[in-house]
């Protein structure tokens, strides 16, 4: 174990070779997913302050059906992340994977740098769900 998920692009997740085991995007790793919340200072943190979400956050990381998609700078700093998560559809029980709103870090231009983050995030996603043989499922088709 140790090393961080990715490498040395902006993206985490590329360079699946053809015929070559490929590595899934993202990642979910125990630490990783505990750490989620850090780096972006999101109410995922470990912190007393988000003491309710420390009980999701514990539950995301039982259920083992999440991996983090990250968009890191060239410094290895998360500029951008969404959860993926492998649920099954409540009316056929068909496996699904469902992408969660992203998260970006303060530092991210809202009108330019976001959507192309954005963007980068649902190209993993597409990826994952490709590897996975699942339809994707955006969190904008959810919540309209």
């Amino acid at each position: 174990g140790g090393g961080r998920e990715g490498g040395g692009g902006e993206a985490e997740g590329g360079g699946e070779a053809e015929g070559a085991a490929a590595v899934l995007p993202g990642g979910c790793g125990a630490e990783e997913l505990f750490m989620s919340g850090h780096e972006l200072r999101s109410c995922l943190r470990i912190d007393k302050q988000c003491a309710r979400e420390n009980k999701a956050l514990l539950g995301l990381v039982a259920q083992g059906n999440v991996r983090l998609l990250r968009v890191r700078d060239a410094k290895g700093r998360t500029l951008a992340r969404a959860a993926a998560r492998l649920l099954a559809r409540r009316d056929t029980h068909a496996p699904l994977l469902l992408v969660d709103q992203p998260l970006f870090a303060g530092r991210c231009d809202e009108g330019t740098q976001r959507p192309r983050l954005e963007a980068e995030l649902l190209r993993q996603a597409a990826r994952l769900a490709a590897r996975l043989r699942v339809p994707l499922l955006r969190w904008r088709e959810v919540v309209g």
